[in-house]
């Protein structure tokens, strides 16, 4: 360490190039490194979700939810399995030890389920299992309005806007939330149905049948070869009207609209979203695991107000109502702030109480210089600048502070002494080395 010190004060030209390739590296890293709200934390849990349509409470617990749980009792470093069971749904949550590799209990949740799965219901979907992490919370929740109908505007949004959204770098998923879509119902007459002698299954395939897109062979030239494919879907509600269900006795033809009422409707809402009191579609933005939320954010605001331009006379408007970034920035600039602030007040005091503008000047230079090559470390460890290494960052900033006062006072010490400047920087560093070091590392 007395090398070091020595090395540094009698070759002052290789310290500047030294540092001056520290901090340019420092700058680089901190323009590459992603800004997120906290670092990446996966939870010691699992969630298995499985779909069993048109199965009750009881069934969908006594077919499901209890052979899995049967099934994943035996996972190593396991702590607690807990369920739910309700209709067409099973929730199971496993929660595993702290130390637990939960890749490597997703893995085998997977072989264990796959096991069992000739057990299952046939009609069961197969289940969906998943960890659980905070990069499946949204980083932006945003309402969106419109004088658009309803269903108009529910369409406009599922076509249009989301895939848009969706397309931007380092989107993970983005997701509606309430909103009314569109549904035909067929409502049908019990009374015209019997009159008719028909059932209701009749009248569901003939819809079903109607309503379908079927292959129609192949349409070949020289250079390519074209499947072709006969479109009979419905186009409008007055097509399913018109849908033939059956011959009566007397040889007429009896249609959807002679049994049953076809509504142009809204489907059921199980889902509201509201923001200051009025209804709004909500859309939800996911960022993928190692992307920069300030940076996606930004991405989606640029985006939504070209969505909003390009629609201007639908009045489609966009309302931000959560947004991460806001305080990713705010916590970057915190401690830019936090620097510059120490930085003053330490060059202050030493003024102040050393009556030396050099003092003061070295201490402006030396404490960022010491800061920004740690920026380098943080990319080359795969880090990223969020609420807890920006908080380290900060604590930093004042252990450097202390350091700083402690050398330059004990180095003015040695030169009240009479030493000349470098002998005094010398055996002021040499004195107190190992108490400053003391004084870091606790």
């Amino acid at each position: 360490m007395a090398s070091i010190v020595e090395t540094s004060i009698k070759r002052p030209l290789l310290i500047v190039v030294i540092f001056t390739i520290l901090s340019l590296g420092g700058i680089v890293s901190y323009n590459l490194l992603n800004l997120n709200l906290l670092p990446r934390m996966d939870a010691p849990m699992l969630t298995v979700i499985t779909v069993y349509p048109g199965a009750g409470a009881s069934e969908v617990e006594t077919g499901v939810t209890k052979k899995i749980e049967d099934a994943l009792s035996s996972l190593e470093d396991l702590k607690k399995i807990s369920s739910t069971s309700q209709e067409n749904t099973s929730i199971i949550q496993v929660q595993f030890n702290d130390n637990a590799d939960t890749d490597k209990a997703l893995q085998e949740a997977q072989r264990k389920i796959n096991a069992i799965r000739s057990t299952l219901p046939e009609e069961m979907l197969d289940p969906s299992i998943n960890k659980v992490s905070r990069d499946d919370m949204p980083i932006m929740k945003i309402a969106a309005s419109s004088s658009l109908p309803p269903t108009r505007f529910y369409k406009l949004m599922e076509d249009r806007v989301l895939p848009r959204m969706a397309k931007q770098p380092g989107v993970g998923s983005v997701n509606m939330v309430g909103g009314s879509e569109r549904e035909i119902r067929v409502n049908i007459d019990a009374a015209k149905l019997r009159a008719c002698n028909l059932s209701v299954l009749q009248v569901l395939q003939a819809v079903q049948s109607a309503n379908m897109e079927v292959p129609a062979g192949n349409v070949e030239s020289d250079n390519a070869t074209f499947s072709v494919r006969l479109a009979a879907k419905y186009a409008s509600p007055d097509d399913l009207r018109n849908t033939v269900v059956a011959i009566s006795r007397q040889g007429g033809e009896v249609r959807v609209s002679d049994v049953a009422e076809v509504q142009d409707g809204i489907a059921e809402q199980k889902m509201l979203n509201r923001i200051d009191g009025r209804d709004a579609i909500g859309l939800t933005v996911m960022k993928q695991g190692d992307a920069n939320a300030v940076q996606i954010a930004d991405l989606i605001k640029a985006e939504l107000s070209a969505i909003e331009k390009e629609y201007a006379a639908d009045n489609v408007k966009f309302e931000i109502a959560a947004d991460d970034s806001i305080y990713t920035r705010a916590a970057a600039n915190a401690v830019v702030i936090d620097l510059i602030l120490a930085i003053l007040i330490v060059a202050v005091v030493c003024f102040l109480f050393l009556h030396n503008l050099r003092s003061a000047m070295i201490v402006m230079i030396a404490v960022p210089l010491s800061i920004i090559p740690a920026f380098i470390a943080l990319y080359a460890l795969g880090y990223s600048l969020n609420m807890m290494s920006l908080m380290a960052l900060s604590l930093v900033v004042g252990i450097l502070v202390d350091d700083s006062i402690v050398v330059i006072e004990n180095m003015f010490t040695h030169m009240e002494q009479g030493k000349n400047r470098r002998q005094a920087a010398l055996d002021g560093c040499r004195q107190i080395m190992f108490t400053v070091m003391t004084i870091t590392l606790v």
